[in-house]
């Protein structure tokens, strides 16, 4: 199945940015009924451990709303610049179409590489 787009702009981004931040992980999983939360660990996560994100950021919605058409049982995915991930899928499921204040804002970005997003998410990750 080839990669759906999705239109973004700045602000769904930066959005999805500050979650991303606050929670320290760019890795979800999404259960069978829809609802994410963040991924710290490898395998099957533990329920008491989960904390659901209560407020998707917009491109998250888009994001779940997809990955549920295509896995309905749930999984995981990790959300980049480029797009959105599926772990158990192995492919991209979404590209994003970006607009053009999108890609002006990621050229006076730091995070330009997906080895520096990784950076990056290792960073927040270790700033509990």
């Amino acid at each position: 199945m080839a990669c759906h787009q999705i239109k973004i702009d700045k602000n769904d981004f930066v959005e999805f940015l500050e979650l991303a931040t606050q929670v320290k992980s760019l890795t979800f999983s999404v259960d069978p009924e829809g609802r994410l939360f963040p991924s710290y660990e490898k395998g099957l996560s533990d329920k008491k451990k989960r904390h659901y994100v209560s407020a998707l950021p917009r491109l998250l919605e888009l994001v779940v709303d997809r990955h549920i058409d295509e896995r309905p049982e749930g999984g995981r995915l990790r959300v980049d610049f480029q797009g959105a991930w599926s772990y158990e899928l192995e492919r991209c499921f979404i590209l994003w179409s970006k607009s053009a204040d999108l890609i002006a804002y990621e050229s006076n970005v730091p995070i330009q590489s997906q080895k520096m997003i990784d950076v990056f998410a290792m960073m927040a990750k270790h700033r509990l």
